[in-house]
């Protein structure tokens, strides 16, 4: 018995030795990639960072404002019909159509377009109604970050985001991954 419980402790220390040497990217160096990511993106693009989104809600060319709570960054190239706007009040949700002209996912080279024919949807204010025509195009782009911006726009409205992998599509929160999302356009409400 005593044989069988020290072959079994031995067993388990050296289990550990193994699991403790995964080289695998820790939470940490996931998030500080993600930081080195935007930043190379933020220069790339020549973009300026603001922190206060401006009172107007008219964004000059290439200045994004960026939220500390929640990582994302957006920048307003049409606000759209500011007589149509989308309302998260609890029992009058307005359900929001939206698509994007392209994504890159950052880190990668490749951009991604998907035809006018790839409609989103979702109730704004309500997490779980994130819809796509596409089942692939809802779990690797459609993400609750594309109401972000609803606040401050109305119906035809455009813009851009950048959306971190914590408030990003289930693809992106499983692989770590960050978007760029050029021309996000609310192009229905109601």
């Amino acid at each position: 018995m005593k044989k069988s419980i020290g072959l079994l402790l031995a067993v388990m220390a050296v289990s550990l030795v193994f699991m403790s040497c995964d080289d695998s990217e820790s939470y940490a160096d996931k998030l500080k990639r993600e930081r080195k990511l935007v930043k190379q993106l933020i220069s790339e693009k020549g973009f300026v960072i603001v922190n206060e989104i401006p009172a107007d809600t008219i964004f000059a060319e290439n200045v994004y404002y960026h939220d500390k709570e929640t990582d994302i960054y957006f920048n307003i190239e049409d606000r759209g019909d500011l007589t149509l706007r989308a309302s998260k009040e609890t029992g009058s949700n307005t359900k929001v159509h939206c698509r994007f002209d392209r994504v890159r996912v950052l880190g990668d080279t490749t951009n991604y377009g998907y035809p006018a024919s790839q409609p989103m949807s979702f109730m704004y204010g309500i997490k779980d109604t994130y819809r796509a025509s596409d089942p692939e195009v809802a779990n690797y782009y459609l993400t609750p970050a594309y109401a972000f911006p609803l606040d401050y726009v109305g119906e035809g409205a455009v813009v851009n985001l950048i959306v971190p992998f914590d408030e990003g599509s289930t693809n992106q929160q499983s692989y770590y991954t960050t978007l760029f999302v050029q021309k996000l356009r609310y192009t229905k409400f109601w």
